[in-house]
């Protein structure tokens, strides 16, 4: 139970942190950041670091994310549908 809340509640916090307001009072004038987009192969496993986030390319898809409480290390599997991970540089 406790392992399908910590995935339930680390997935929302991806999903939302993917639907970012692009209000966080970033400068124009300076360089724009970019980012770089990897597609997700259904099956394989993921290691997702600290600015990236999961993108969902279609309806319905479903991701399992798992973070290890002894190390903090989160991972992702595209289980159906399409996905990609964002980082942003």
């Amino acid at each position: 139970m406790k392992k399908i809340v910590m995935i339930l509640a680390v997935t929302t916090t991806i999903f939302f942190t993917a639907c970012g307001g692009g209000s966080g009072g970033h400068d124009s004038s300076t360089s724009p950041r970019t980012s770089t987009k990897v597609s997700m192969v259904p099956n394989q496993t993921y290691t997702i670091h600290s600015g990236q986030s999961i993108s969902k390319d279609s309806t319905p898809t479903e991701v399992i994310v798992e973070t290890d409480t002894n190390t903090g290390e989160t991972e992702a599997i595209l289980k159906s549908g399409s996905a990609s991970i964002i980082t942003k540089n």
